[in-house]
């Protein structure tokens, strides 16, 4: 993925949302950022595009799991990498196109990552 790509950021914890934005702005991302799902069905319904979705799973009220199954109906092109801490129960995920990224991961990690999605897109 090239720099410059609009990123949309979903983490209800602001303070791993501050720290995984500043990582995606470092790596040449414009970022979204938004601390629920509503938030950020607000932003996939207004008129910016997103080329990377970067959610949280677990989260009070709409998962974000729940939440890529809603972005696979309305932009099945865009990629969804899905951030947790539990590896648990992410192989369904996975079977489904979503890429995981376990917590806590570093600034590298995030790249090669989003390397990834980038290649597979282009």
């Amino acid at each position: 993925m090239q720099s410059s790509a609009r990123v949309l950021l979903i983490e209800d914890d602001a303070d791993v949302r501050d720290v995984v934005a500043e990582m995606l702005v470092d790596l040449g991302y414009i970022v979204t950022a938004c601390n629920d799902a509503e938030e950020a069905v607000a932003q996939l319904n207004s008129s910016h595009a997103y080329d990377i979705i970067v959610t949280d799973v677990v989260m009070p009220g709409t998962s974000g799991l729940e939440l890529s199954a809603l972005v696979r109906r309305w932009r099945p092109q865009t990629p969804v990498v899905l951030i947790t801490g539990k590896a648990l129960g992410m192989q369904s995920a996975v079977h489904d196109g979503f890429i995981p990224l376990l917590k806590p991961f570093t600034r590298e990690q995030l790249r090669t990552v989003l390397s990834e999605v980038g290649k597979s897109r282009g």
